[in-house]
């Protein structure tokens, strides 16, 4: 298939879908149980979900879920398995895209590597409404991909100084490297009203130094002990203990003023995955 044969089929996707790269500047701030409890309760209220492990180094999402795929996104990018083989049904409305852990080739993924997975990504064309893309910790290039290609990014935050300078850093090069100018943050691990300020801090210091970057919050969950909960049983019921937390959050990402729903979505995602080139690459 040629490049403009590609680009063809990639544009024939035309579902309403909403592509959202939930990712943090540091790691341990909860970034992946937060893109699971997510994924889980806008399943709940009826709408279907993929969620993506974009980890492509350490992939844990289906160990979370305690799943045994054998198959993963390696799979699909090496053309040995296709999306119905690698897709996992964790309860109705809700798949998940399991990565791969310690597979260096699929963090740095030739051309045909992209184009065979983006093959596969675009037969989600409407079988869902939102894709949730896990993306790894830091500002690695491969974390910049599912940040750059998706429609909006969630970043999230915890009220640790160190969480908010590594955000900020993640901030920071998608407004100038790759002209995000919108970012939703969620904050999380919240015990009290001083917590809340980190926001605060997280905007003066962005408006100081990324004036067209606006950070718009959605959510905030406090510290609870549901979540390591989840990591131990690994069950989803677990998260019934933080439902009513997470529901305004659920309205907010169901609300098309907030969180839109695109019938370019998933082509821009795919074309996203074609296109990308690392800061490195010297592209802004």
């Amino acid at each position: 298939m040629t490049q403009a044969e590609l680009l063809r089929y990639i544009t024939k996707a035309h579902s309403p879908v909403a592509t959202i790269a939930v990712s943090s500047g540091k790691g341990g701030v909860g970034k992946t149980t937060m893109a699971v409890a997510i994924s889980n309760f806008l399943a709940e209220v009826g709408h279907r979900v993929c969620l993506i492990d974009g980890d492509l180094g350490l992939a844990n999402v289906d160990i979370m879920l305690g799943l045994s795929s054998k198959l993963n996104l390696y799979h699909l990018a090496k053309g040995e398995a296709t999306l119905d083989d690698v897709l996992v049904k964790v309860k109705d409305n809700f798949y998940v895209l399991p990565g791969g852990s310690g597979i260096r080739e699929l963090m740095n993924m030739d051309r045909s590597m992209r184009e065979r997975l983006v093959l596969e990504l675009i037969k989600l064309d409407g079988k869902v409404d939102y894709i949730i893309a896990d993306t790894a910790a830091g500002i690695s290039d491969e974390v910049l991909l599912f940040c750059v290609s998706c429609q909006d990014v969630l970043v999230v935050v915890t009220p640790e100084p160190t969480s908010v300078t590594d955000a900020y850093a993640l901030l920071k090069i998608l407004y100038k490297d790759y002209s995000k100018k919108e970012v939703k943050v969620l904050l999380n691990r919240v015990e009290g009203s001083e917590d809340t300020a980190v926001l605060s801090h997280l905007e003066l210091v962005a408006g100081k130094f990324l004036g067209g970057m606006r950070l718009i919050k959605v959510g905030e969950i406090p510290k609870s002990d549901v979540f390591p909960r989840l990591l131990r049983e690994q069950s989803l019921v677990a998260l019934e203990g933080v439902k009513n937390a997470f529901m305004p959050l659920v309205e907010k990402l169901v609300d098309p003023k907030v969180f839109r729903k695109d019938e370019r979505g998933l082509s821009r995602l795919a074309i996203g995955f074609l296109r990308f080139r690392g800061v490195s690459a010297g592209l802004g």
